[in-house]
């Protein structure tokens, strides 16, 4: 299994912004809002939503990928208010033994 990382939404980006992990660093020294992403990761906080969207570090997991292979999902706490959305969520956390964390 592998992965490619991007700073922001994958639809968003250039192709030279586009990182496998051993070049992770390039989404880390990626600014926004005048900070580096680096920053942001080593206070643990979110950076704050732009004009642009909301930002995010987006990985796209390239197959080999199994419900088995998950352990916690991390979704927006803002889903908790769709409630259709978010009753599939706690559907998904019952039936698979998957861990719902909001942030």
């Amino acid at each position: 299994m592998s992965a490619t990382f991007t700073p922001f939404d994958s639809f968003l980006i250039e192709r030279d912004q586009v990182y496998v992990w051993d070049d992770i660093d390039g989404v880390l020294a990626t600014k926004l809002n005048g900070r580096f992403w680096f920053e942001y990761v080593l206070e643990g906080t979110e950076p704050v939503a732009t004009r642009e969207g909301v930002h995010y570090i987006e990985a796209q997991i390239l197959g080999g990928v199994h419900l088995s292979d998950i352990n916690r999902l991390y979704y927006p706490v803002a889903d908790q208010v769709d409630y259709g959305f978010f009753a599939k969520l706690k559907k998904f956390e019952l039936d698979h033994g998957i861990e719902l964390v909001h942030y």
